[in-house]
């Protein structure tokens, strides 16, 4: 077993696999709904991810774009594609998982088994539309924030630096938040699965 480490994750979400867990659309409603469905979805996710919304790539199902507009888009800081050149929303889906040069960058949300399963071939983190919004509900404010280091200057780092490092982050191990989140998201070595906890009704 070991736990996820994503410094900086990009998300890439089915969108409407999403929109759907959330509740904002159901079955039957007119096509009109579409719209609004989406805008909820994109305040959602502007909510929580706020200035760091640009690592969020939603991908819908469209036979056009959303309002006669392009069919790749910036909204609200997100990045919002829509597959009017495939059949579904999958299908794009498929092909931006297959062409990302670094993908233990990226986490994959959807509960699609066909999407989770390229992910995976992929070594694409895969969570279902529940981890995510599990994710969200539990997130310490600053997990999404850039870290003002990265991997190479820790190793250049002087011992006065270090010292002065481990005493300001040092009892980070024993704090409730990062043991709840070190908790949740453990996953399986094989399949990269997140083991996820049984969740409650919204």
């Amino acid at each position: 077993m070991k736990t996820s480490t994503h410094a900086n994750p990009r998300f890439l979400i089915d969108g409407y696999n999403l929109v759907h867990a959330l509740g904002f659309l159901h079955p039957r409603q007119p096509a009109s709904a579409l719209h609004e469905a989406r805008l909820k979805l994109f305040d959602f996710l502007k909510g929580h991810f706020k200035d760091e919304a640009h690592r969020l790539t939603v991908v819908f199902d469209a036979h056009r774009p959303a309002r006669g507009g392009n069919p790749d888009q910036w909204v609200r800081g997100i990045h919002v594609l829509y597959a009017v050149r495939h059949q579904v929303a999958d299908d794009l889906l498929e092909i931006l998982l297959a062409s990302e040069s670094q993908p233990s960058t990226v986490i994959m949300v959807s509960s699609d088994s066909r999407l989770l399963k390229a992910a995976r071939r992929k070594k694409v983190l895969a969570w279902t539309c529940d981890a995510f919004l599990d994710f969200l509900d539990r997130k310490p404010e600053n997990l999404l924030k850039k870290p003002e280091k990265n991997a190479q200057d820790r190793a250049s780092l002087s011992p006065e630096e270090t010292e002065h490092w481990l005493r300001e982050f040092g009892d980070l191990d024993n704090d409730p938040e990062m043991k709840k989140l070190g908790d949740l998201y453990r996953f399986d070595d094989a399949s990269a699965r997140p083991i996820e906890k049984k969740r409650k009704k919204r």
